[in-house]
């Protein structure tokens, strides 16, 4: 029961994101419609052929931080396997909210396949740790460009980017220094059933106290999904505005649209990214182009 209304619940809210495009943008079904007929094929096929292989870069680049990852708790397993495993988690993650089917689906492949639950765990915990630290860092670098399309405060972007610059510097403290997290583990007042587990899980962490090497190519690669996202994104811009989309405008709007995604109880972000490049760039590019992006 508690599904099918958490279901309901998303889907409400993936409708509710559409009549607020719809009624407060300026864009309608007919008019997108309209507007797609009219696109240049050519230009769609190229740029979107571009969009799809920056998109699969950015896979084999998330691929490679999860394989670096599980090296570092000791873990050998195939990169076709986990490709295999990334891509069956993508599919099932359409129907979820947020990466929670990419994510769970990998945590139990991995865990039949290794045998040890408790370190896979620890490499999805540590990723997911890895991928806010690059996607903050994206959104510090990025958010600035929005000067370009808005009038910012000075006073609130500098608060702003401040109170990110602490989440990252805290995030990374965590991620290089993990024996604070096994301290933070021993203290919690857990039942004694599990007592043991979380104690597992606490020293699993401090694995990658020695390895701050891989910890760093881990973020780079980090880094490298969240930017070809953005190029994905960059890529059907040129799609949808035959060649005209402003490079720095979709830089600063594609994090966003991540974060959008990734924070909102939606199906595979479905609305968010349409609303969020609707409200930041259809004043520039148009109503259609933008809810198209």
């Amino acid at each position: 029961m508690k599904k099918y209304l958490f279901l309901a619940i998303k889907i409400a809210f993936v409708c509710g994101i559409f009549v607020f495009i719809f009624t407060t943008q300026e864009v309608t079904p007919l008019s997108i419609f309209e507007f797609v007929r009219e696109l240049d094929p050519r230009s769609v096929v190229v740029w979107l052929s571009f969009a799809s292989i920056v998109k699969i870069l950015g896979i084999c680049a998330g691929i490679l931080r999860w394989r670096l990852l599980l090296k570092g708790q000791g873990i050998a397993m195939p990169f076709w396997y986990l490709a295999k495993c990334w891509f069956m988690g993508r599919a099932l993650g359409m129907m979820v909210p947020g990466t929670l089917g990419l994510d769970g689906y990998r945590l139990v492949e991995s865990s039949l396949f290794t045998k040890q639950p408790i370190k896979c765990a620890t490499v999805i915990a540590v990723e997911k740790l890895i991928g806010f630290i690059a996607l903050g860092i994206l959104v510090f670098l990025t958010l600035p460009l929005g000067q370009r399309l808005f009038e910012f405060n000075t006073a609130m972007l500098g608060v702003m980017l401040v109170v990110l610059f602490g989440f990252i510097s805290v995030s990374l403290l965590l991620l290089f220094q993990p024996r604070i997290v096994q301290v933070i583990a021993a203290a919690l007042p857990t039942p004694a059933r599990i007592r043991g587990e979380v104690n597992k899980l606490g020293l699993a962490v401090t694995a990658y106290s020695g390895h701050r090497g891989t910890l760093l190519l881990a973020v780079f690669f980090g880094l490298c999904v969240h930017f070809a996202i953005c190029l994905t994104f960059f890529g059907s811009a040129m799609a949808m505005s035959e060649g005209g989309a402003e490079f720095l405008d979709v830089l600063f709007a594609s994090p966003l649209v991540i974060v959008g995604s990734v924070i909102t109880p939606t199906v595979s972000g479905m609305g968010v990214r349409a609303a969020v490049f609707s409200v930041l760039l259809s004043d520039k590019s148009g109503g259609p182009p933008a809810f198209l992006f």
